[in-house]
């Protein structure tokens, strides 16, 4: 074969392999970060499918979260099997895939398989979109407030109620809250 050819042949696959990398990168996760219903509030979009057995037991956990911190994040399901160009705008290669937004629309963390609810709590916390403490249960704080009449009418902080249940040292909360997270 001629030289000329040859290097005609590298060039081809060189421009080829250019726009094959160009391609991917408009579809990368990375590229569509950015996208956002709603820019005031953290996002959890969970991609997944509907006949999928993993996704069918976060359903009812996604749909709580949705329900109990309306407001303060969203909570978004996508079927990826019935909406195949979500799967691959977000590129999911398993399902369920949860993508964690800030309230900005930048992404934070994917996880991909089942992700139970104090799992994704705990994301939020350490993610830094939530402080440590915001996500107590409301019944549980209600009969600690319940045990302490003298203490109702004044802020009960989570340090507190950590010291008083757990016989905790405020070194050992201090510890526990990650340096006065627990607010």
């Amino acid at each position: 074969m001629k030289t000329s050819v040859k290097v005609l042949i590298v060039a081809a696959l060189a421009v080829a392999v250019s726009l094959a990398i160009i391609l991917k990168q408009r579809q990368s996760p990375e590229a569509t970060a950015h996208v956002h219903s709603d820019p005031g509030l953290p996002k959890l979009l969970d991609l997944g499918a509907d006949k999928c057995i993993p996704c069918k037991a976060m359903a009812p956990i996604l749909a709580r979260l949705k329900q109990e911190y309306a407001g303060k994040f969203e909570v978004e399901l996508i079927d990826v099997w019935k909406d195949e160009s979500a799967g691959k705008k977000y590129g999911v290669e398993i399902i369920p895939t949860q993508i964690f937004f800030d309230a900005q629309g930048k992404e934070l963390f994917r996880h991909s398989g089942f992700f139970g609810r104090e799992d994704v709590l705990g994301k939020w916390v350490s993610a830094g979109c939530f402080k440590q403490g915001f996500f107590v249960e409301q019944e549980n704080l209600k009969k600690w407030l319940t045990a302490r009449p003298a203490m109702t009418g004044r802020q009960i902080t989570i340090a507190q109620a950590l010291a008083d249940k757990m016989k905790l040292t405020p070194q050992q909360i201090a510890k526990a809250c990650k340096l006065g997270e627990c607010l």
